[in-house]
């Protein structure tokens, strides 16, 4: 399986993503359309969290709010589907959403969300990811993000696709 491979710039942190999740994601742009979407990234981690491995990447729940420059993720069905996963030791890595037409640049509101996850025990997940999707499922741009413990907003940026399994 193929493997999308981003890391900061200073190595300390590496996430990879499949090439399923991407066409999960990327379903989800589509349908979208002009309106802002967005899920949660499951995966898991390596014994001393530097390395996530994003193996799922969730549709926008049902009571989800959005507009065209705008998302609010909704909560209807993730803490079933999240304690389905953690049985197979996959957990909460982040969020993922899409900015219709325009830049994967993270926002400052997209900041601050990630820095009250970061922050908030009821998440389990002091260093979320925030991957962003600009443009539409056929020309789009892609970038990950990583909020350290609400003190640093980090880009990673791609390496080498080695395909590792």
């Amino acid at each position: 399986m193929e493997y999308k491979r981003f890391k900061t710039a200073d190595d300390r942190f590496q996430v990879e993503l499949g090439s399923k999740v991407l066409s999960q994601i990327l379903t989800q742009v589509a349908i979208s359309g002009r309106y802002e979407t967005g899920g949660i990234l499951i995966g898991r981690y390596s014994g001393r969290y530097e390395y996530a491995l994003i193996e799922s990447a969730t549709k926008a729940p049902r009571d989800s709010k959005r507009g065209y420059t705008w998302f609010n993720r909704g909560v209807q069905g993730l803490q079933r589907l999240l304690n389905i996963h953690w049985n197979k030791q996959h957990y909460y890595l982040g969020e993922w959403h899409l900015h219709p037409f325009a830049s994967a640049i993270a926002s400052g509101t997209d900041i601050s969300q990630m820095f009250a996850i970061s922050k908030n025990v009821k998440y389990h997940c002091p260093e979320p990811i925030l991957l962003i999707v600009g443009g539409n499922a056929d020309e789009y741009e892609l970038k990950v993000y990583i909020a350290v413990n609400g003190k640093e907003f980090l880009e990673l940026f791609p390496v080498n696709n080695t395909g590792i399994s």
